[in-house]
């Protein structure tokens, strides 16, 4: 087994709940599945199987040819049809994945895009502390510019909450100059539901903020690691948690920590 690496998923994680880090990253209790969470998967694979086309191919048409049989592959999965029991819910899935994928191609015209990877996995170092994460896609322009780009089928958050969204495209920043040497010209979110585009120009002041901070969260739970003191955190997030049965905030009992899993934890820095 290879050793652990800190995603942004799980930074996150513990920075809205170290108890529900703990879960995820240790116990590895499984979220309940979400048709939300489906539909992100669905539209993913086609905008990921479209992009393999010659340019002249990436058409909205040919998009919607791919949702059919993108969804026959997923709908094989058994969490898929507990999601999508009926005809009824599929049609309903597939109809507002089309939704999506219609706002997609007015914000973008693929035709005019030229990637350099899609779904890239990189998994590098900072400092001795392993970090993974995956990236949607990667475009690289005629003077080798590097544009991060990620998809969410959700809708943008205000500029309040933007946050997370930030933290999670400046983590990519930091893993590509680390991986790659270089600093990514260009972060850019799309959010499909509404059609907004977060753009961010990432300076090399922010790519080490970024480092500095992603240590200090990993100091935070490194110690609680070794000290078995995962706390709950209460915040309005709360009433959406899938493990309020485990978390003594809500009376739940929080189980013993799993002393193999927590040593898999703890390989993360070396």
């Amino acid at each position: 087994m290879s050793s652990f690496a800190l995603s942004p998923s799980r930074a996150l994680d513990f920075l809205s709940c170290p108890l529900k880090f703990r879960y995820r990253a240790i116990d590895k209790l499984p979220d309940p599945p979400s048709e939300a969470a489906l539909r992100g998967t669905l539209v993913h694979a086609v905008l990921e199987q479209m992009y393999k086309q010659a340019p002249e191919g990436r058409t909205q048409e040919h998009a919607f040819s791919l949702l059919g049989p993108e969804w026959e592959k997923l709908s094989q999965e058994d969490y898929a049809r507990q999601v999508v029991p009926t005809e009824a819910a599929e049609q309903e899935l597939l109809e507002v994945s089309r939704s999506l994928l219609q706002s997609y191609f007015r914000i973008e015209n693929p035709q005019m895009l030229a990637p350099a990877a899609m779904e890239q996995f990189i998994r590098t170092k900072i400092g001795n502390l392993n970090v993974c994460g995956f990236i949607d896609r990667v475009d690289l322009s005629p003077t080798g510019q590097v544009r991060i780009v990620d998809y969410k089928t959700g809708k943008s958050p205000s500029v309040r909450f933007q946050d997370d969204k930030i933290f999670q495209m400046l983590f990519y920043a930091m893993m590509w100059q680390s991986d790659r040497g270089a600093l990514p010209a260009r972060l850019q979110l799309i959010f499909l539901k509404d059609g907004k585009v977060l753009t961010i120009d990432p300076t090399p002041q922010q790519v080490e903020q970024m480092q500095e901070r992603v240590l200090g969260i990993w100091n935070q739970i490194e110690t609680a690691a070794r000290q078995h003191a995962f706390r709950p955190r209460r915040s309005p997030l709360c009433r959406w948690c899938a493990f309020q049965d485990y978390c003594p905030a809500f009376g739940g009992t929080e189980p013993p920590q799993p002393e193999d899993a927590t040593a898999h934890l703890l390989s993360a820095a070396d």
